[in-house]
């Protein structure tokens, strides 16, 4: 939807204020759009560029990752909703065999499967390193984990995705993802091998957190 082009007239002009409160609040702002419209022009932020008539493909893979990690408010849906049993069933394919994954939208919408996991995380990076690695922190309230491990921070760095901010130093190569988990570096390095993943494992901080490191394939 393109707010400050639609805004419906009268009444519907008393949107922008609030809208540009909010910026001035530092809150971030995600346009998901074919087009980099004058609402995304006017308050900035991330744009996603999405396929015309897919966006439903994203929503729903996005839920399918709220659904798989916990990330929904369960009071919510337990005490003001009906049929989230038979939805959730068809987002984790069980009712078509379809998992509605990430990767699944991305054929459809042509966002990147990453780029879906990101919504989950916040868009300002809690550190940079000199060579442009970025690790963010979860959103609050939310719990995600990797391997069994609650996911501590999320690391990347890809060359000309401005999802990444540059370090002070030479950038990182070539692409990089992967997650500092709270545990230990000796049970996180039984779990990766027992799910037959040939990651990096480093320790960051003795028996508290480890980092994963993955190719990005």
């Amino acid at each position: 939807m393109d707010t400050e082009s639609t805004n419906g007239a009268y009444a519907g002009f008393e949107g922008t204020p609030r809208r540009l409160w909010a910026k001035e609040l530092g809150i971030e702002f995600v346009h998901i759009d074919p087009h980099c419209n004058p609402t995304a022009q006017l308050l900035g932020g991330r744009w996603i560029p999405v396929r015309p008539q897919t966006d439903a493909a994203l929503a729903t893979a996005i839920m399918y990752v709220w659904a798989v990690e916990g990330l929904y408010d369960e009071d919510y849906i337990a005490t003001r909703t009906t049929g989230f049993d038979e939805w959730r069933a068809y987002l984790l394919g069980e009712t078509d065999g379809v998992p509605k994954t990430p990767e699944w939208q991305e054929g459809e919408t042509g966002v990147p499967a990453k780029d879906v996991r990101a919504l989950a995380i916040n868009p300002d990076p809690m550190h940079v390193e000199a060579n442009s690695v970025n690790a963010f922190r979860p959103t609050q309230g939310s719990d995600i984990t990797a391997f069994g491990f609650r996911v501590y921070a999320v690391l990347g760095y890809e060359q000309d995705d401005g999802t990444f901010k540059k370090g002070r130093g030479n950038a990182f190569a070539g692409p990089l993802y992967g997650a500092v988990l709270s545990a230990p570096s000796d049970a996180v390095e039984s779990r990766v091998r027992d799910a037959g993943s040939n990651a990096t494992v480093r320790m960051v901080i003795p028996l508290l957190l480890t980092a994963v490191v993955c190719s990005p394939s």
